[in-house]
Protein backbone atom coordinates (compact mmCIF):
# COMPACT_ATOMS: atom_id res chain seq x y z
CA UNK A 1 0.00 0.00 0.00
CA UNK A 2 1.13 3.51 -0.80
CA UNK A 3 0.22 5.43 2.34
CA UNK A 4 -0.12 3.86 5.75
CA UNK A 5 -3.76 3.99 6.84
CA UNK A 6 -4.71 5.82 10.02
CA UNK A 7 -6.86 3.62 12.27
CA UNK A 8 -9.05 5.19 14.95
CA UNK A 9 -11.09 3.11 17.38
CA UNK A 10 -13.92 4.70 19.30
CA UNK A 11 -16.55 3.24 21.57
CA UNK A 12 -20.08 4.34 20.74
CA UNK A 13 -23.61 3.65 21.86
CA UNK A 14 -24.62 1.69 18.73
CA UNK A 15 -25.76 -1.82 17.92
CA UNK A 16 -23.22 -3.79 15.92
CA UNK A 17 -20.09 -2.37 14.33
CA UNK A 18 -19.79 0.66 12.10
CA UNK A 19 -16.80 0.99 9.81
CA UNK A 20 -16.12 4.23 7.94
CA UNK A 21 -13.42 4.34 5.28
CA UNK A 22 -12.35 7.78 4.08
CA UNK A 23 -10.03 8.29 1.14
CA UNK A 24 -9.42 10.87 -1.56
CA UNK A 25 -10.50 8.36 -4.21
CA UNK A 26 -11.39 4.70 -4.65
CA UNK A 27 -7.99 3.11 -5.36
CA UNK A 28 -7.03 -0.57 -5.54
CA UNK A 29 -5.62 -0.23 -2.01
CA UNK A 30 -8.96 1.05 -0.73
CA UNK A 31 -10.79 -1.76 -2.56
CA UNK A 32 -8.45 -4.27 -0.88
CA UNK A 33 -9.27 -2.84 2.54
CA UNK A 34 -13.00 -2.97 1.78
CA UNK A 35 -12.79 -6.60 0.67
CA UNK A 36 -10.75 -7.63 3.72
CA UNK A 37 -13.33 -6.08 6.04
CA UNK A 38 -16.00 -8.13 4.31
CA UNK A 39 -18.21 -5.28 3.20
CA UNK A 40 -19.22 -7.03 -0.01
CA UNK A 41 -21.12 -9.53 2.15
CA UNK A 42 -23.17 -6.71 3.63
CA UNK A 43 -26.92 -6.86 3.74
CA UNK A 44 -29.67 -4.30 3.54
CA UNK A 45 -33.04 -4.36 5.20
CA UNK A 46 -35.90 -4.52 2.71
CA UNK A 47 -39.57 -5.43 2.70
CA UNK A 48 -41.29 -8.16 0.73
CA UNK A 49 -45.08 -8.44 1.01
CA UNK A 50 -44.88 -6.21 4.10
CA UNK A 51 -42.39 -8.44 5.94
CA UNK A 52 -38.89 -7.19 6.77
CA UNK A 53 -36.08 -9.26 5.24
CA UNK A 54 -32.34 -8.83 4.84
CA UNK A 55 -30.97 -9.12 1.31
CA UNK A 56 -27.31 -9.42 0.39
CA UNK A 57 -25.89 -6.49 -1.54
CA UNK A 58 -24.17 -8.98 -3.85
CA UNK A 59 -27.62 -10.23 -4.92
CA UNK A 60 -28.99 -6.80 -5.78
CA UNK A 61 -28.99 -6.02 -9.49
CA UNK A 62 -30.28 -2.47 -9.09
CA UNK A 63 -32.01 0.04 -6.88
CA UNK A 64 -34.65 2.09 -8.65
CA UNK A 65 -37.48 4.48 -8.01
CA UNK A 66 -40.90 3.01 -8.79
CA UNK A 67 -43.47 5.75 -8.31
CA UNK A 68 -43.23 6.73 -4.65
CA UNK A 69 -41.29 3.59 -3.67
CA UNK A 70 -37.60 2.79 -3.94
CA UNK A 71 -37.02 -0.85 -4.84
CA UNK A 72 -34.10 -3.27 -4.84
CA UNK A 73 -34.28 -5.84 -7.61
CA UNK A 74 -32.64 -9.24 -7.40
CA UNK A 75 -32.87 -12.12 -9.86
CA UNK A 76 -35.79 -13.54 -7.87
CA UNK A 77 -37.82 -10.62 -6.50
CA UNK A 78 -38.28 -6.90 -6.16
CA UNK A 79 -38.13 -5.52 -2.60
CA UNK A 80 -39.24 -2.20 -1.15
CA UNK A 81 -36.48 -0.17 0.49
CA UNK A 82 -37.67 2.44 2.97
CA UNK A 83 -34.88 4.91 2.18
CA UNK A 84 -34.41 7.47 -0.57
CA UNK A 85 -31.88 6.69 -3.31
CA UNK A 86 -29.41 9.31 -2.08
CA UNK A 87 -29.31 7.61 1.36
CA UNK A 88 -28.72 4.22 -0.26
CA UNK A 89 -25.95 5.70 -2.39
CA UNK A 90 -24.25 7.11 0.73
CA UNK A 91 -24.68 3.88 2.69
CA UNK A 92 -23.27 1.50 0.09
CA UNK A 93 -19.50 1.65 0.02
CA UNK A 94 -19.09 -1.22 -2.41
CA UNK A 95 -17.32 -0.27 -5.66
CA UNK A 96 -19.83 -2.50 -7.47
CA UNK A 97 -22.60 0.10 -7.41
CA UNK A 98 -22.83 3.22 -9.55
CA UNK A 99 -25.55 5.82 -9.99
CA UNK A 100 -26.74 5.91 -13.62
CA UNK A 101 -29.60 8.39 -13.37
CA UNK A 102 -31.60 10.39 -10.88
CA UNK A 103 -33.79 7.35 -10.33
CA UNK A 104 -31.45 4.34 -10.53
CA UNK A 105 -28.29 2.81 -9.03
CA UNK A 106 -26.96 -0.37 -10.65
CA UNK A 107 -24.59 -3.19 -9.69
CA UNK A 108 -21.84 -3.24 -12.34
CA UNK A 109 -21.33 -7.00 -11.84
CA UNK A 110 -24.63 -7.58 -13.63
CA UNK A 111 -23.85 -5.48 -16.74
CA UNK A 112 -23.76 -7.40 -20.02
CA UNK A 113 -23.37 -4.63 -22.62
CA UNK A 114 -23.67 -0.93 -23.33
CA UNK A 115 -24.87 1.00 -26.32
CA UNK A 116 -24.92 4.71 -26.89
CA UNK A 117 -28.09 6.16 -28.34
CA UNK A 118 -29.08 9.63 -29.51
CA UNK A 119 -28.92 12.61 -27.22
CA UNK A 120 -25.98 11.29 -25.20
CA UNK A 121 -28.04 8.57 -23.50
CA UNK A 122 -26.52 5.18 -22.68
CA UNK A 123 -28.54 1.95 -22.78
CA UNK A 124 -27.23 -0.55 -20.24
CA UNK A 125 -28.29 -4.15 -20.78
CA UNK A 126 -28.05 -6.26 -17.67
CA UNK A 127 -28.59 -9.88 -16.69
CA UNK A 128 -32.19 -11.02 -16.15
CA UNK A 129 -33.20 -8.99 -19.26
CA UNK A 130 -33.08 -5.73 -17.31
CA UNK A 131 -32.40 -2.52 -19.20
CA UNK A 132 -31.21 0.61 -17.44
CA UNK A 133 -30.90 4.01 -19.05
CA UNK A 134 -28.08 6.35 -18.08
CA UNK A 135 -28.83 9.99 -18.54
CA UNK A 136 -26.30 12.20 -20.28
CA UNK A 137 -25.39 13.81 -16.96
CA UNK A 138 -24.12 10.47 -15.57
CA UNK A 139 -22.34 8.97 -18.63
CA UNK A 140 -18.89 10.39 -17.82
CA UNK A 141 -19.23 9.44 -14.14
CA UNK A 142 -20.11 5.87 -15.17
CA UNK A 143 -17.15 5.68 -17.54
CA UNK A 144 -14.80 6.89 -14.80
CA UNK A 145 -16.27 4.43 -12.28
CA UNK A 146 -15.88 1.51 -14.68
CA UNK A 147 -12.36 2.59 -15.62
CA UNK A 148 -11.39 2.60 -11.93
CA UNK A 149 -13.19 -0.69 -11.27
CA UNK A 150 -11.44 -2.44 -14.15
CA UNK A 151 -7.98 -1.19 -13.25
CA UNK A 152 -7.74 1.43 -15.99
CA UNK A 153 -9.52 -0.19 -18.94
CA UNK A 154 -11.49 1.97 -21.32
CA UNK A 155 -15.16 1.65 -22.14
Amino acid sequence: MGLEPKIIFETADIDGIEIIIRAKELTPDVETIISKVGIEKATMQAYYNGAAVNIRLDDIIRFYRDGRDVRAQTSKNSFVIKKPLYAIEEEIVSPDFVRVSGSEIINIRYIERFSFVGGGMMRIEMKESIVAWASRRYVNLIKEHLKNASGGGVL
